[in-house]
């Protein structure tokens, strides 16, 4: 749950210079956002004593060994299982658009929240945010009373998504619904229904607008406004609660989630992976990623599931002698492209603006970022690194073996970091074990559904 409500969009707000201009809500505030949703309670963020180091050796396990870079790779939780159904010609599952289109955080190890900001908006704001350029006074005026319209529907539409964003983590853990799932529900179709009466008036406005940017001469832009504009590169969310809902940005996937699995079922599929670490391994410089600095994860990373719920396990935490193999059957990279809709060329050629007022490139001089860690248009998933029957093997101390061993017994699940190994019908059931002799907890998951270890992004412009 986000620890602020929404501001008034249309009151006075980061970048506002002071004048009666509406300043963008989205763009505006986007960094704020971001630090607020790395900043939620829980009991790992506010735990003095939880130390996150395995979070460190376990994004340097997984770099090392499925042949990711960490200048493009970032670990995500919580757990995010891809079994995304195949969908009719001219629709997109809820949870594909929300995984595919939500910007990740400024972060190696990232906590992907499925109501986050999405790319497909953050390029409209980009396209928004450059000069259209003309001569004729009558025109650019034209063009600023249009803008003004336009930021003012957008903030409408912003503040409601904040407000209904704000109800869905109060709801729900773990992106389970995903957002857009969630709006199709009963709990959420009111809200659906807001948003939706204010996407259509922010759409009319941002059509006066494109229309007034056409008859000036920026070159690129107006042909990039149609484009984005143009629906045969959206489609609908395919859930019987969306049908009256707006359509949305398309977003590929290489490949059928059903289809993988039965590849790797049969014995056709990738290839699998085995890594680990132990509690003496020093722990991995984040300096050394694309995001740099470190990675505040608010998650415990070691839990185990007793009775339907979730429990720390503070003795793996503090175990000097731990060691830990992971061995997945299948690991594969899938693609994540966003439709035509997006013009890549475009945003690098106009990265360095004409801005309007109050923005630059990366900010600075009492501007607002447009990319970068501060910015409001930051990163692109560009891929997903999947994985299949992931398998674990833990060797403890004996003290830690001899206070663990009863509780794993009764477990129904573990996680290790973002990983949950599904134990159904209780750890023996699963065939899990837990040797004395070897003072080791080692099981495989249950369950038959790929599951996603992290994406690899790029960087704009």
């Amino acid at each position: 749950m986000l620890k602020n409500q929404p501001q008034d969009a249309n009151s006075a707000q980061p970048g506002d210079n002071g004048n009666d201009e509406i300043v963008s809500a989205f763009r505006d505030q986007a960094y704020e956002r971001r630090v607020q949703q790395r900043a939620l309670t829980g009991d790992a963020a506010a735990a003095a004593d939880y130390n996150q180091k395995p979070w460190s050796l376990l994004y340097s396990a997984l770099v090392n060994s499925l042949g990711v870079t960490p200048e493009t790779f970032q670990l995500v939780y919580p757990f995010t299982k891809w079994n995304w159904e195949t969908a009719q010609s001219g629709f997109i599952g809820s949870a594909q658009y929300d995984f595919c289109s939500t910007m990740p955080q400024w972060s190696a190890v990232g906590n992907y929240i499925s109501s986050g900001d999405r790319f497909n908006d953050a390029y409209q704001q980009f396209l928004n945010v450059i000069v259209a350029a003309t001569d004729d006074a009558k025109l650019r005026q034209k063009i600023r009373d249009a803008d003004q319209q336009m930021t003012s529907a957008s903030n409408n539409y912003d503040s409601i998504y904040r407000q209904a964003e704000i109800r869905y983590g109060d709801q729900v853990k773990d992106n389970d619904p995903s957002f857009s799932d969630w709006l199709g529900s009963l709990a959420g179709k009111g809200w659906a229904t807001k948003l939706a009466t204010a996407d259509t008036k922010l759409t009319q406005a941002q059509t006066t607008y494109n229309a007034l940017v056409a008859e000036a001469n920026t070159p690129g832009l107006a042909e990039a406004q149609k484009q984005y504009a143009n629906q045969d590169f959206y489609a609908h969310l395919e859930s019987p609660g969306l049908q009256n809902y707006p359509m949305v940005p398309y977003w590929a996937v290489a490949q059928n989630a059903a289809d993988w699995v039965d590849a790797v079922m049969a014995n056709e599929g990738p290839a699998g992976a085995t890594m680990g670490f132990t509690s003496r391994d020093s722990s991995y410089d984040y300096k050394k990623t694309w995001a740099g600095g470190s990675a505040a994860v608010l998650q415990w990373f070691w839990e185990v599931q007793v009775n339907g719920k979730w429990e720390r396990v503070t003795q793996f935490e503090s175990d000097n002698e731990l060691e830990v193999s992971l061995e997945f059957q299948a690991i594969d990279q899938i693609q994540i492209q966003p439709a035509d809709w997006y013009n890549g060329p475009v945003v690098r050629s106009l990265s360095d603006g004409p801005y309007t007022r109050g923005y630059s490139e990366f900010g600075g001089d009492g501007n607002k970022a447009v990319f970068g860690e501060k910015g409001f248009f930051t990163l692109l998933k560009t891929g997903m690194i999947v994985g299949f029957k992931p398998a674990f093997t833990i060797r403890t101390s004996k003290s830690t073996f001899d206070s663990f061993r009863q509780k794993f017994g009764s477990a129904t699940g573990l996680r290790i970091g973002p990983f949950v190994f599904e134990a159904a019908g209780g750890s023996e059931h699963a065939g899990w074990n837990a040797s004395a002799s070897g003072q080791t907890f080692s099981g495989t998951t249950s369950s038959n559904q790929a599951l996603i270890i992290g994406v690899t992004i790029s960087k704009l412009p």
